[in-house]
């Protein structure tokens, strides 16, 4: 029965480009945030959380836009398992 609730409680798999571009620049933004927050010594939570929303909405869009360049790369680069060379 549990295995059925979360299953309901997934995104069609349609959404993963877009689940995988806010991930990715959410942690992205999450780290750099904070390194730079400690190192220029604001590190409240409330400069924080303002640093943070400020960033994170351009990370995404940067995201979303690099994304499909950066897979390609990738596919340049890397050998595929099925290819025999």
């Amino acid at each position: 029965m549990r295995d059925q609730e979360a299953s309901e409680l997934r995104l069609p798999a349609c959404w993963a480009p877009l689940l995988t571009a806010a991930l990715m620049s959410m942690f992205m933004v999450l780290i750099i945030t904070a390194a730079l927050n400690l190192l220029s010594g604001n590190a409240s939570p409330a400069d924080f959380a303002r640093s943070f929303l400020r960033v994170w909405p351009i990370a995404f869009v940067a995201v979303l836009g690099v994304l499909p360049l950066v897979r390609w790369l990738v596919g340049l680069l890397t050998q595929h398992p099925d290819s025999r060379r």
